[in-house]
């Protein structure tokens, strides 16, 4: 049952998501799926799921990974038009616990918000992307340390075709496992041949030198509202707000040199 302002409830059916939440965390990730017929009735979408990021401990620490990786979707928010929305929310556990926690923009609200096909089975190759987002896509992944994505199986990454152009767009998400998050249990795949998630690593798949710099100016034009972003964001401890600021200066060191950016492809 989901709870509605005047004590009113919405039917649903819910589960937990998320393999390493699963295991690490006492409080794992949720998806809601509410009753379609209660929804029309009270006037609502008919879009009935959720997508729920719970904090991970009751501890400070878990309240921390949750407010850094909500912060990561606003960031990528506002470096690319392609992007999932979040909506913070608090829940009250039986027993009266209060946890925070926040709304992420399900598949099908995906769908209906930009006219578009998920892709939901099989393959996808990084030459059936349209290019300037699939850049803008890896240049944010490596400002925020992440390497926990891969669009071949699209893991953590949503696929979806516009319902008017042939390219595919790519979305990130489920950001735990990056540097800018710093979760305690997060660990680079042996894959990526890197010490820990704070060692960038740039997973780009065949970005020519000019797509490289124009998605790097699109960035660059952008520095101060990432970093007034961060400034603004509430709950963040001083400590984290100068770790993410101080990222933002590498990350920017590169983009401002000819030389360091190219390095990113092996130039």
């Amino acid at each position: 049952m989901l709870g509605l302002p005047g004590g009113s409830f919405l039917p649903g059916r819910i589960r937990a998501r998320g393999h390493a939440r699963l295991i690490v965390c006492r409080y794992p990730s949720l998806k809601i799926k509410l009753d379609k017929a209660a929804l029309t009735t009270l006037g609502y979408s008919t879009l009935n799921d959720l997508k729920l990021v719970v904090q991970c401990s009751d501890v400070s620490t878990g309240t921390d990974y949750l407010r850094r990786e909500k912060l990561m979707y606003g960031l990528h928010a506002l470096v690319s038009p392609f992007h999932l929305r979040t909506l913070p929310v608090r829940l009250i556990v039986v027993g009266g616990e209060t946890l925070e926690a926040f709304l992420v923009e399900s598949e099908e609200q995906l769908e209906a918000r930009y006219q578009a096909h998920l892709v939901t089975s099989g393959r996808v190759s990084t030459s059936g992307l349209q290019r300037a987002a699939y850049v803008n896509l890896c240049l944010f992944n490596y400002l925020i340390l992440n390497t926990d994505w891969n669009v071949f199986n699209r893991h953590n990454v949503e696929c979806f075709q516009l319902d008017n152009s042939r390219d595919l767009v790519a979305i990130p998400y489920d950001f735990d496992y990056s540097g800018m998050v710093a979760a305690a249990y997060a660990l680079p795949h042996t894959s990526q041949d890197i010490a820990s998630v704070y060692q960038p690593k740039w997973l780009g798949r065949h970005v020519s030198e000019t797509e490289l710099k124009e998605g790097a100016a699109v960035l660059l034009a952008l520095e101060a509202r990432l970093r007034g972003h961060i400034d603004r964001c509430q709950g963040l401890t001083d400590r984290d707000r100068d770790q993410l600021l101080k990222r933002m200066d590498k990350f920017y060191a590169v983009l401002k040199s000819e030389k360091k950016l190219l390095g990113l492809l092996g130039h």
